[in-house]
């Protein structure tokens, strides 16, 4: 009889333990599948690097945003003409836009907008608004 329980014993103990380490397979069903990602439809993307940038002219429509990316090491400042006073478009002007950052900057007025870096006004772009 000592045998008997002690086989019982096992066995149960042997089926409980086989059951804590099974792992649980899930469904496919059961699990939600998170939407994807938003992707922009058209990325406005300058770059400023080696005194360059790139592309020198972007057209876009009006709401459209552009993001100044510096790849530079040295920190650039984006600017709107005419150099010093900055009038065509007073609120394009960035903080310091430092090595692999970017500024983004949306373009609600039509038109042609002109702009510079702040440390180097000769080196210039443009934003065909439409």
């Amino acid at each position: 009889m000592l045998k008997k329980s002690l086989f019982f014993f096992a066995a149960a103990s042997l089926i409980f333990l086989t059951g804590c380490t099974t792992p649980q397979i899930k469904s496919i069903r059961d699990t939600a599948t998170p939407p994807p990602a938003s992707i922009p439809e058209k990325t406005n993307l300058v770059t400023i690097l080696n005194n360059k940038i790139e592309p020198a002219a972007i057209e876009i429509s009006a709401g459209d945003t552009v993001i100044f990316q510096n790849l530079d090491q040295k920190p650039h400042q984006i600017a709107s003409d005419p150099h010093p006073a900055h009038t065509d478009l007073p609120d394009l002007y960035s903080p310091p836009i430092y090595e692999k950052d970017t500024y983004s900057y949306t373009f609600t007025k039509v038109g042609d907008w002109f702009y510079h870096l702040e440390d180097n006004p000769s080196i210039r772009g443009k934003v065909v608004v439409r």
